[in-house]
């Protein structure tokens, strides 16, 4: 990635707000910082290889470079905006800790005043959803406030009576709602991402406390599975970010010690080029330890970073005024150029041919913005980089023309199949056997030419389906060919992968909706326990659920084909 490309983003994201958009800044900094370091290795060789040069032709200090500075400057511009927007944060939070404070003290008098049922369970239930639409507090003020209101829930389902006001129906979907999210609760045990398990946890904590009461006599058992599971997940958040926390003071102790060696290494600056070379050597070892160091707390992050830097950039001020001249802009070039051939050769040997095109037309691109590489290498390059261009669009051409002829022969033995097809005649004892052969011989070749795909397809779903009729064959069968009719036009079509999957997943959202229709009506079926077996209600829910099953089998067969495919 170009640094102008780099400036042009990055000032797109200096006002970054969605976490998306702020990773894609952090990795532009990081390839920006990568970019500049080599350039401070490549001034500092240059340095090296220059001693005879004149004045005006030295080299000029990354750190001084045009683009450089603008994009130093967007850097620091982000990372102003960032600290901004951390406060913001910061300030909500403690906002809505104290938003979520308030509930709670008006939850506790609410359950300790006399009103009637129906103005308290109103009054509870605004509580709950304003709790719910709260945003995010701290981590460690979450559990404390989320047991507080755990506990208040408690208070109100089982010492004010609430449960005379409700259905038996009512306490035994509670008791599966809450049976589910102690459910989900095991399965996240499975999840690796802390980020992760600490949002889905916080949904589920909202969703337990949101549930109305259950049957007492499984309470104990339900609110113990629950809150075991709870205090589990809870321990191991808590253990992970003491352990990071740990392991970011150790990286910030490196990386202090790192900065105490770069300062001693340029506190007495060299005065021969000799000592110049060690002295660039040992500073390129501290820069590999310190990449290899990981992270340290964010608070600090940019202020190391600021100290280790500037002793680079201190010592290689210095050492541009140390060395007289540079290398030419020609030699520089011829590097650059050689580089950008060295690149081709992976481009060349791939069969990607579209990504080819694309690596091809970026490093033309590339050597179209690298200057003259002089008169006695420019010729030579230009040939071996046109050279190996011409190979891949060479090679490319061939490929595809040998595409197309296998498309074309596919075609023609496609419209053969299809003659013989129509071409059957029922008083043959072997008709229905040629039939069947020759479908799968048919579902055997491979993709047509793309303009010819439906064409083909139709004329062959259209010779099938006369066949079908005229061998008087069953409807079992009808339904066997519509399904290799469809599995046909999925292979030919111009993403098949993509093609399967979009069938594949409207089966899946079908099978879903009827699923959840068939559960519904099931779960209606406990309002008619004590009708008799002729009320037309019961017989349309027990109609509906067989119906709805059958449905389901059938989608599930038609999805069974579909993922041998």
């Amino acid at each position: 990635m170009e640094k102008q490309e780099i400036k042009k983003n990055l000032k797109a994201f200096v006002q970054a707000e969605n976490d998306l958009a702020i990773k894609e800044a952090k990795h532009l900094i990081q390839v920006f910082n990568a970019i500049y370091f080599k350039e401070v290795e490549t001034f500092n060789n240059l340095e090296e290889n220059s001693e005879n040069e004149t004045e005006n032709e030295r080299p000029t200090h990354p750190k001084e470079n045009d683009i450089n500075k603008d994009i130093n400057a967007l850097i620091e511009a982000f990372n102003k905006n960032r600290k901004a927007q951390k406060e913001k944060a910061e300030k909500e939070i403690q906002s809505n800790i104290e938003i979520k404070t308030q509930l709670l003290k008006e939850f506790e008098e609410l359950i300790q005043t006399k009103e009637n049922i129906g103005t308290l369970i109103n009054g509870i239930k605004s509580i709950r959803e304003r709790w719910n639409s709260v945003g995010t507090i701290s981590r460690e003020k979450h559990n404390e406030l989320q047991a507080s209101f755990s506990k208040l829930n408690d208070e109100f389902n089982y010492n004010i009576n609430i449960y005379k006001a409700l259905k038996e129906n009512d306490l035994k979907i509670n008791f599966s709602l809450k049976n589910k999210i102690i459910h989900e609760l095991n399965e996240l045990k499975n999840e690796q991402k802390i980020k992760h398990l600490e949002q889905k946890l916080k949904t589920l904590q909202n969703d337990w406390d949101s549930i109305g009461p259950t049957f007492k006599e499984h309470w104990e058992e339900l609110k113990t599975n629950y809150w075991e599971l709870v205090h589990e997940h809870y321990n191991k958040i808590k253990t992970f970010y003491k352990d990071q926390k740990q392991k970011y003071a150790e990286n910030l102790a490196r990386k202090n010690e790192l900065i105490e060696k770069a300062k001693e290494l340029v506190k007495e600056l060299p005065d021969n080029q000799k000592t110049w070379g060690l002295v660039s050597e040992k500073l390129k070892k501290i820069q590999e330890e310190w990449k290899a160091i990981g992270p340290v707390p964010k608070k600090v992050n940019d202020k190391i970073w600021t100290a280790f830097r500037a002793h680079f950039d201190t010592f290689f001020t210095a050492k541009k005024e140390f060395y007289s001249q540079q290398n030419s802009t020609h030699k520089n070039n011829a590097n650059l150029k050689k580089s950008l051939i060295d690149q081709l050769e992976d481009v060349v040997n791939t069969s990607e041919f579209k990504q080819g095109v694309k690596e091809i037309k970026k490093i033309q691109q590339q050597w179209k913005s690298i200057g003259h590489a002089g008169k006695h290498v420019e010729q030579k390059l230009w040939q071996e980089f046109r050279t190996k261009c011409d190979s891949f669009f060479n090679k490319k051409d061939k490929e595809v023309k040998a595409e197309q002829e296998k498309l074309h022969k596919n075609l023609s033995l496609k419209l053969t199949v299809i003659e013989k097809i129509n071409g059957l005649v029922p008083e043959n004892k072997d008709a229905k056997e040629q039939f069947k052969l020759l479908r799968k011989e048919y579902t055997s070749l491979g993709k047509s030419p793309k303009n010819k795909a439906n064409e083909v397809n139709e004329k062959y779903e259209k010779a099938v389906l006369n066949a079908h009729k005229k061998l008087s064959e069953s409807s079992e069968n009808l339904s066997k060919i519509r399904a290799e009719i469809k599995i046909i036009r999925i292979k030919d079509s111009f993403n098949p992968e993509r093609t399967l999957q979009t069938e594949k997943d409207k089966i899946r959202k079908r099978i879903n909706s009827v699923t959840k229709e068939v559960l519904n009506y099931e779960n209606n079926l406990g309002f008619f326990s004590s009708s008799k077996g002729d009320n037309p209600l019961l017989k349309n829910v027990t109609s509906n659920i067989e119906k709805g099953k059958r449905e389901i089998e059938k989608l599930k067969n038609e999805l069974k084909k579909l993922s041998i495919q």
